[in-house]
């Protein structure tokens, strides 16, 4: 491997996790409601894929109408295709979506951009449930040694925790030296 570069992060001391980790929330939702909004996003294909999963907990079956439309802020950049699905009684129903998008704004470290994604499912024409989904625009892959993020390499450097034993400001010292060091190459060509 090139110096002072890994393949994997280290030093996450996992087994030292116990507990809730972080907020909880609690939902009330309707009978029928969007159970799941999956993003994928592809630099690579331009397209944005969306993994929908639709539950119904009442004893008979109910057609459906499903709206993806995408924000940047509260500016509408993106409507995916309707989808009528039929979700079958005390069931579920996974459907993906999909829509090629050829410029959007790309997820870096330095410009963390976020779009929002709303997700309406429809009943009879009424509006029954909505997921607000946030997410980047970004895709990751191996390519040989190299991790690519949008067609960029770049390397990892990781610490799950901070090196036992230092002061806060040496931790601070030691953090701040090695976030100098990161690193993403001009773009070029996936292959």
């Amino acid at each position: 491997l090139p110096p002072r570069s890994m393949l994997i992060p280290y030093g996450t001391r996992p087994h030292a996790r116990r507990g809730i980790w972080d907020d909880v929330w609690l939902y009330a939702r309707a009978p029928v409601f969007v159970e799941d909004v999956f993003v994928k996003t592809s630099v690579r294909e331009k397209t944005l894929t969306l993994d929908i999963t639709l539950r119904n907990d009442t004893g008979g079956p109910v057609s459906a109408l499903v709206e993806n439309e995408v924000f940047d802020g509260w500016r509408r950049v993106l409507s995916l295709p309707r989808k009528s699905v039929r979700i079958p009684p005390h069931g579920s129903v996974k459907l993906t979506v999909s829509k090629r998008w050829p410029n959007p704004r790309l997820w870096w470290p330095f410009d963390p951009h976020l779009y929002r994604l709303r997700t309406a499912l429809l009943v009879g024409g009424r509006e029954v449930d909505e997921v607000q989904t946030r997410f980047g625009f970004r895709e990751i892959w191996i390519d040989g040694p190299n991790y690519r993020l949008n067609g960029r390499i770049f390397k990892l450097f990781g610490l799950g925790c901070a090196p036992i034993g230092m002061s806060r400001e040496r931790i601070r010292r030691w953090f701040s030296e090695r976030l100098s060091l990161i690193h993403i190459s001009e773009p070029t060509r996936p292959r």
